[in-house]
């Protein structure tokens, strides 16, 4: 991939003392990569209220975001987990043991 030759000076409004600067100079397609990257899918957070008629990624306790950190495919992996959550007294709400069997 060639260099680009065009440059983005990107000047923040105040000075950060952690990377004594309050300015960067980018090659512009770095750049719009760096600013893509902070962008939000659009609608994301509305097309899982409409589809799980909550946002499943929202705490209902206390409102704060959550994430995903694992995804688990494995049925056996998965009833092990809640099996030792349920041991611990940590067991999801509205979780059914009997289901495990």
């Amino acid at each position: 991939m060639s260099q680009s030759k065009s440059k983005v000076l990107y000047k923040t409004p105040k000075y950060n003392n952690y990377f004594k600067e309050n300015f960067k100079v980018f090659d512009a397609p770095l750049f719009i990569a760096e600013v893509t990257a902070h962008i939000p899918p659009k609608n994301k957070q509305y097309i899982r209220k409409k589809v799980y008629g909550v946002d499943p990624l929202v705490c209902p306790r206390c409102g704060s975001p959550m994430e995903i950190i694992a995804i688990i495919m494995d049925q056996e992996e998965t009833a092990r987990i809640l099996k030792h959550l349920e041991k611990i007294g940590r067991s999801p709400p509205y979780f059914d043991p009997a289901s495990l069997n």
